[in-house]
């Protein structure tokens, strides 16, 4: 879809208590406060749909994070995010337009559902196309169509995976210099989420929990994704919906704390004068509508 005009014990004794109490007050003065921080990482993403050709990109990202605010620049992208914690939205600016719109977060917990509809809409559009075409024309256009079309209406009957379980390891290796743990998302025995975070670094918000509200995973991996804590230095998805596959994947190159400028990071989690507000767009009708009828 286009808009604009334009897709995370119990103590045994009091002394293990008192221990346990001491240490981590010494771990936490060893995280580093963070009101300012700055990432710049690598993204990559592939997508394919069955009988075509993949997509692919790869740039650079920059994630902003100021206090309860994250906003992420993608570098040859006319679209920019501001993931709002204080006020629970997520904004999308077009800076080429100098337009922006706002998706409240209690919309997108609807987000999937709309994902899903889009793929009822691709399969049956594709089905009647195909019955306005002349005979010959429409069996060779049903065997061009028939392992996507089976895909989709398989995905169509379990849009949701039975049992989703977290796999967490604590790395004996550093990873940009922080002590991290690699967490895995596993879906009906697959892995669909992989993600490398660390705990050393204090902040204010769940950023995956933000990140995931836009995500096309299905809702019961989108819970667990957002329960995650900490700062992702590595993140991987693997979406299949239906007859569509897609492979996104982020990775740090430097974490910037004292040498970054507030004011900088600050600039970057609103939105510049002179924008106009776009009320209602599409996206936000269509999440509305799912939301009156219930459907998630």
């Amino acid at each position: 879809m286009r808009y604009f005009g334009v897709s995370v014990s119990v103590l045994l004794s009091m002394m293990v208590m008192i221990v346990w109490g001491d240490e981590e007050k010494k771990n936490e003065e060893k995280k580093e406060e963070s009101k300012a921080l700055r990432l710049v990482q690598e993204f990559r993403s592939v997508q394919q749909r069955i009988g075509e050709d993949p997509t692919s990109v790869k740039t650079e990202q920059t994630v902003s994070v100021y206090g309860k605010k994250v906003g992420v620049r993608t570098k040859g992208f006319g679209l920019r995010y501001i993931f709002d914690g204080e006020k629970e939205e997520i904004i999308v600016i077009n800076e080429e337009e100098k337009q922006f719109y706002s998706l409240p977060f209690s919309l997108m917990g609807y987000y999937y559902a709309l994902v899903v509809e889009g793929v009822v809409e691709r399969l049956r559009n594709e089905k009647s196309a195909a019955q306005k075409l002349p005979e010959e024309e429409r069996k060779r256009y049903e065997e061009a169509c028939k392992e996507r079309w089976s895909a989709a209406e398989a995905f169509l009957r379990k849009t949701e995976p039975s049992e989703v379980k977290v796999e967490t390891k604590e790395l004996s290796e550093k990873v940009c210099g922080y002590s991290a743990k690699e967490i895995k998302v596993v879906a009906d025995g697959k892995v669909v989420v992989e993600a490398t975070v660390t705990l050393d670094v204090k902040l204010d918000v769940k950023i995956l929990a933000f990140f995931v509200l836009a995500s096309s995973l299905p809702n019961k991996v989108r819970t667990e994704v957002s329960r995650i804590e900490g700062l992702p230095l590595r993140y991987k998805e693997y979406g299949r919906l239906g007859d569509f596959k897609s492979e996104t994947e982020t990775k740090v190159k430097s974490v910037e704390k004292e040498s970054v400028k507030e004011e900088e990071v600050a600039s970057e989690v609103k939105v510049p004068d002179g924008y106009t507000e776009v009320k209602e767009p599409e996206i936000v009708q269509s999440l509305r509508m799912l939301k009156e009828r219930g459907v998630k």
